[in-house]
């Protein structure tokens, strides 16, 4: 018996079809996890830290640092989303049995990006004062 003729009868040729898929769930559930570690550390660390000062005090920080913080958290969150889209359409396309959570999790992480542009207004809006 052949190699191909094992490989059907084994099922690892469509097991071979799955390490793409896989892959880059793999890599999405990294990046998600690094994500949510990031925004669970600047609720639990920094967020006290800027509740704890006063609007000018906390605003002079944030001026002093946004560079920081939107060259750490920018990459990070775009990363997430970007590899989360490209699981979920991936794993639709391939029909991989993971396919709903992967696009659930595309969503939720379309929400996350979505729900910054709001936060940053809120925060322009207390920079000038209203």
């Amino acid at each position: 018996m052949g190699d191909a003729a094992v490989d059907r009868l084994s099922g690892a040729q469509d097991r071979r079809d799955e390490r793409p898929v896989d892959t880059v769930k793999l890599l999405s559930a990294a990046a998600i996890g690094l994500f949510a570690g990031a925004m669970l550390t600047e609720g639990c660390v920094l967020a006290p830290y800027w509740r704890s000062v006063s609007p000018s005090d906390f605003l002079a920080w944030y001026a002093a640092n946004d560079r920081r913080l939107l060259g750490f958290f920018g990459p990070l969150t775009a990363a997430a989303a970007l590899l989360a889209l490209v699981t979920g359409a991936v794993a639709v396309w391939a029909r991989n049995p993971g396919r709903w959570p992967a696009v659930v999790a595309a969503g939720l992480m379309v929400v996350a990006v979505l729900i910054f542009p709001a936060y940053l207004g809120a925060l322009l809006a207390l920079r000038r004062g209203g």
